[in-house]
């Protein structure tokens, strides 16, 4: 990111030409600002979002939040969103913060009592109007500009000393927030149920994501009654922070002028921002087209970014879609999106002939019941595969290794209608960092599509350092056809496999049966494991789709038994492939896919 200041002080008579900035002159009480410390681990924190929610919302205009993601409550397990900033860990270690729990939060960064600023969430509310009660010697205001093209931000702000200042140097700091930003969150449903969306994730809100300024506030001065400070910034907001995407159309920004030698804020506000760069009025974006890898049903539902890049608040989209060139389907979506604002469309189910390799396309066809005036950004497009894993036996097991919270575990099995064959969990908690096995039968009762799905209502998975859970699936003979261990056991809220149960004959023969390759699809490694019935000589290959043989490996003499031979798929550029299994005379093919 790029920042660049520019800083002058100007007359008061100079002040009366800006139009665009006119800051009070005259005497004010000061503005409060809540630095509420927070973690997405820490399970009362919601509740302290709540109580800070409810008192801007009390005071609008005259009291503010952000929210600092900061400590051990706040690190990230697995994929999880990563909140936390350098400058964020700064504020918290400002010698008289006096952090000693979560969640917990300062008011202007004022002593109230004691010799700390931190204080109790029950505190803040009291604090917050000790604050709008007293006198400010300093007013505050600005804006900002935005171009969508570049994502360059300029900032202007003026501040206006009404009275002296006891420090003849103060303290301009200026921080960027984002908002509606969809993650997990320990606690959200007991503490602050309102915020968990429909898919289980909570909305943070107020989240810091830079500070603009030094994190210490930028000098000025003279601090002298009749004084006008004007201060510019430039900023490129970047397209993500940590891992979190930055949507441009849900930051806000927070600017606050402190004292000097104890950092107390004197008086705080936030900026509009405004857009640049927006040349339609009606135009709707279309990407992140998800749906389902790896099935055996045929059906799916997709689901979609919808963004409003044009100036006219967008309230209606027709959208067509369609599977493998197929009849394509039009969903008319209906709701509000002001100009920059997105949001994910989950479409109804599509039906479709289920091919090797599938694509689907989708499309923007009219925006407000017009026409869309920017269509280079209307399509969306992706693949999917059907499964290659099959098992041929009726009965399978599965295996769930469970973490130290089995309380967050469960998982089900369903056959081809989505009707449930079996399912297990929750299960109890474990001590530190425990694993506890869990073994359960199932009986295939026909041929087709089978659904296996492993939940964590949590959202971190089964092995993201409160001990390693896995997940394996074994056919009749014990050869698992699918396994979920290491990193893959971070899936988040779902894993999913689906798989066919299917006749012998499709990968199996006199001297060979039991054939199986996981994961499928493969990044780099891969099993192959198989049993022979009598030890005869085995050769394996792997065959591109245009039938050139990439790989093969001599595998001798073998002896008759289970067999597991380690795959390096490396080198493989992503696409489908053929695995040959040559066993003396005879030939058994597994098709399998590399997705790195």
């Amino acid at each position: 990111m790029r920042k660049t200041i520019t800083f002058s002080i100007a007359a008061l008579s100079a002040l009366a030409t800006s139009a665009q900035l006119p800051v009070s002159t005259s005497p004010q009480n000061k503005k409060a600002l809540i630095e509420e410390f927070t973690g997405i681990h820490c399970t009362y924190c919601p509740d302290g979002h709540k109580i800070s929610a409810q008192i801007v919302a009390a005071n609008p205009g005259n009291a503010f939040a952000v929210n600092v993601h900061t400590g051990s409550y706040a690190t990230p397990s697995g994929a999880e969103l990563d909140f936390r900033t350098s400058e964020g860990d700064a504020i918290a270690a400002i010698s008289t913060m006096g952090i000693t729990g979560y969640p917990t939060g300062d008011v202007n960064r004022h002593i109230f009592s004691g010799t700390t600023l931190s204080m109790s969430r029950s505190d803040w509310a009291a604090s917050v109007a000790t604050i709008l009660g007293q006198s400010a010697y300093v007013n505050i205001a600005g804006e900002a500009s935005l171009d969508i093209n570049t994502n360059v931000m300029t900032i202007n702000i003026q501040a206006y000393y009404t009275a002296n200042s006891p420090q003849a140097t103060n303290k301009l700091t200026v921080m960027l927030v984002q908002n509606n930003v969809n993650g997990t969150q320990t606690g959200a449903a007991s503490y602050n149920p309102t915020m968990v969306n429909p898919d289980g994730t909570y909305r943070h809100m107020h989240a810091l994501r830079d500070v603009i300024s030094a994190t210490t506030g930028d000098a000025i001065s003279p601090t002298t009654a009749g004084t006008t400070i004007n201060k510019s910034y430039t900023y490129t907001v970047p397209g993500i922070i940590r891992n979190i995407p930055v949507d441009v159309s849900n930051l806000e920004l927070i600017a606050f002028v402190g004292e000097s030698t104890n950092a107390e804020i004197i008086n705080v506000g936030t900026l509009p921002i405004t857009y640049t760069g927006i040349t339609t009025t009606n135009n709707g974006a279309a990407s992140s087209l998800v749906v389902e890898n790896n099935i055996c049903q045929t059906s799916t539902i997709p689901s979609f970014l919808l963004k409003n890049k044009g100036s006219a608040t967008m309230t209606s989209a027709a959208i067509s879609y369609s599977v493998n060139g197929g009849t394509a389907q039009i969903y008319n979506w209906t709701g509000s999106l002001t100009s920059l604002a997105s949001t994910t469309i989950t479409l109804p189910v599509i039906n479709f002939t289920l091919n090797a390799s599938n694509t689907i396309n989708l499309s923007v066809q009219s925006i407000n019941g017009g026409t869309d005036q920017d269509v280079s950004d209307n399509t969306a497009t992706a693949t999917f595969i059907e499964t290659t894993t099959l098992v041929t036996s009726g009965t399978i097991t599965i295996n769930v290794t469970q973490d130290q919270y089995g309380t967050e575990t469960s998982w089900s099995l369903f056959d081809v209608s989505g009707s449930v064959i079996t399912s297990g969990g929750p299960y109890a908690n474990l001590t530190a960092s425990g694993v506890l096995l869990h073994t359960s039968t199932a009986t295939l009762p026909s041929d087709g599509c089978y659904r296996f799905e492993i939940y964590d209502s949590y959202g971190d998975g089964i092995n993201s350092g409160f001990g390693a859970g896995k997940v394996e699936l074994k056919n009749a003979s014990g050869t698992t056809f699918y396994s979920l261990s290491g990193a893959a056991a971070n899936f988040g809220s779902k894993g999913v496999r689906n798989f066919k149960k299917g006749p012998t004959s499709i990968l199996e023969n006199e001297f060979v049966n039991n054939v199986n390759i996981y994961p499928n699809p493969v990044s780099t490694n891969a099993t192959i494991s198989f049993n022979l019935i009598e030890s005869n000589e085995v050769i394996i290959e792997v065959v591109n789709a245009i039938g050139q043989i990439v790989s093969t490996k001599n595998l001798g003499k073998v002896s008759a038994g289970e067999q597991n031979y380690s795959m390096d798929a490396s080198t493989l550029n992503n696409g489908f492939y053929f695995v040959n299994i040559r066993v003396g005379n005879s030939n058994v093919v597994k098709k399998i896919s590399i997705n790195k």
